[in-house]
């Protein structure tokens, strides 16, 4: 359904689980995306995107999340692992993979459904409450505070060690928490 809706998503091809020797295996397949994830660029950058780099790979996720959510799809393990740049385009585009395998690996034993690192604490805690499209958009916000900044700050500021975190105020990670000095109305999302 969200890939016929022209969303920005790879196009997916099969999903399912099959039955192994080993047990059930969770399995996506999906077109080819020419370019890295998010995740192996921000591995070999040093410095810090710029915020209006940033904001134009944010900005080309608006539809396709706005897409998935409206057909009450929700991803449930965005992170920089998940997007990918694109680069058969003139400039690279981020492309979001994987959509719904995060909820097929949670049926299979000792598998982890998410990455820790970018989950909203209802997805880590189910107490919490029921997991929706506020928790694609907590985790979109910490994937793009995390590359505005520099590597040796992803390695080992409060992001690089976030597993399980509360709603505490004190917990929760925000962008001056962080050291980046965003407009006010950037910082509030």
């Amino acid at each position: 359904r969200l890939a016929s809706n022209g969303a920005g998503t790879p196009s997916l091809v099969a999903h399912g689980v099959a039955n192994t020797a080993r047990g059930e295996v969770p399995y996506v397949v999906t077109e080819w995306v020419d370019g890295p994830t998010l995740a192996a660029e921000l591995d070999l950058r040093t410095a810090a995107y710029p915020l209006a780099e940033v904001a134009s790979l944010a900005s080309a996720l608006r539809r396709p999340f706005t897409v998935a959510h409206e057909l009450g799809i929700v991803h449930g393990d965005v992170g920089p692992s998940a997007l990918h740049l694109d680069k058969r385009e003139k400039s690279p585009v981020l492309r979001i993979v994987d959509f719904g395998v995060a909820r097929a690996l949670a049926r299979v034993p000792a598998a982890s459904p998410y990455e820790p690192r970018h989950a909203a604490p209802e997805v880590v805690d189910s107490s919490l409450g029921s997991t929706g499209p506020e928790a694609d958009v907590f985790a979109l916000a910490l994937t793009f505070m995390e590359a505005l900044l520099p590597r040796l700050k992803r390695k080992t500021g409060p992001l690089a060690h976030r597993k399980k975190k509360s709603l505490e105020g004190a917990d929760r990670p925000t962008p001056k928490k962080l050291g980046l000095d965003l407009p006010p109305k950037l910082a509030e999302v």
